[in-house]
């Protein structure tokens, strides 16, 4: 009860020593004092300490039951009559056959096989939503890391409600600005585009690949 008190009566103090306290452990994985494991658990004690657990579970689930981003988009879109219910159907299907398991199996073998034969930990991530992830972890840290950056031409492309240009435009520009940032770090990367034909593309990146781990 009595620490029920103090965090009534301190409630702005104690927010500023948490964060402080992650700012620093953060500062840590950039110098390479801290591993990227490490901000995690002070992260997530620190959470558990200041906000009780019963709250981010009605977080989270208030997050679940809400639209997505994407569904409230579609749904404008169509209010709008700029697309149709089959259209966003047909696009929907072009995307997740673009994107589908046997894609991501192929991706996962390459990567298995840089794994195996150069004995080296290796990760397999989808933007945009790795950049809020683990593509943060790519930028910061020591510079011990080699990224390969995919892109394929949009199977099917939105043009985004109110603006000029479309969705396809924003992905392209993000998957830019992700590698220009990971140049500016001075990382070692290299960007692969697939054009329209992604299979295809696939193909090639894999003969490539295994050619040169010999």
């Amino acid at each position: 009860a009595g620490d029920d008190g103090e965090l009534h009566r301190y409630p702005g103090t104690i927010a500023i020593g948490v964060t402080l306290m992650v700012i620093r452990a953060a500062n840590g994985v950039v110098e390479g004092t801290m591993t990227l494991g490490d901000l995690v658990m002070v992260n997530a004690f620190l959470l558990q300490m200041f906000q009780p657990l019963s709250f981010l579970g009605v977080m989270y689930r208030e997050i679940k039951s809400h639209p997505s981003v994407a569904q409230q988009y579609i749904e404008r879109l169509m209010r709008q009559g700029t697309v149709t219910k089959d259209w966003v159907e047909r696009t929907r299907k072009a995307i997740q056959d673009k994107m589908n398991e046997a894609h991501e199996a192929r991706l996962q073998a390459l990567r298995h096989a840089v794994r195996d034969r150069k004995r080296v930990a290796t990760c397999l991530g989808f933007g945009p939503r790795f950049l809020h992830s683990t593509g943060q972890a790519y930028k910061g840290g020591p510079n011990s890391g080699v990224f390969l950056q995919i892109t394929c031409d949009d199977a099917a492309d939105l043009p985004v409600p109110g603006q000029k240009y479309t969705f396809g435009v924003v992905n392209a520009a993000q998957a830019r600005g992700d590698f220009e940032v990971l140049a500016e770090r001075g990382r070692r990367a290299l960007r692969v585009h697939l054009g329209k034909d992604v299979p295809v593309g696939l193909d090639r990146l894999g003969a490539v690949i295994l050619q040169a781990l010999g």
